[in-house]
């Protein structure tokens, strides 16, 4: 007995699990990419004022620092995610795989009578 795909409330869960977890990803690689090109940025300002000895680089050195925490955190949490569209998809596969085998009704076996 197969199921409609309007009653497989499970594999609908799954399927708007998984797309909750792209767009989580996609937010989390854009808001990585960027806090990088940041830390780029201040690193080689840094640098320039160091090596030019224009003022005190004390101040965007503690901003690379927070930027690299930043990052950091942004590269876990996205480590995190992509593991979690990773199980969600093997998940979403099985189950698919599950409901595209037949399913065998039985009122018992050969050793309980139904």
């Amino acid at each position: 007995m197969l199921l409609a795909p309007e009653r497989d409330t499970h594999g609908g869960r799954l399927r708007e699990l998984l797309a909750r977890f792209r767009a989580q990803e996609r937010s989390l690689l854009s808001a990585l990419e960027l806090a990088q090109a940041m830390l780029e940025h201040w690193q080689r300002e840094t640098s320039y004022r160091r090596v030019a000895e224009v003022d005190d680089a004390e101040p965007q050195r503690l901003l690379c620092l927070g930027l690299r925490q930043e990052c950091d955190t942004l590269e876990i949490e996205l480590a995190h995610v992509r593991m979690a569209v990773l199980g969600v998809g093997e998940e979403l596969a099985l189950h698919e795989q599950a409901q595209a085998r037949p399913r065998v009704e039985t009122a018992g076996t050969w050793l309980l009578p139904a």
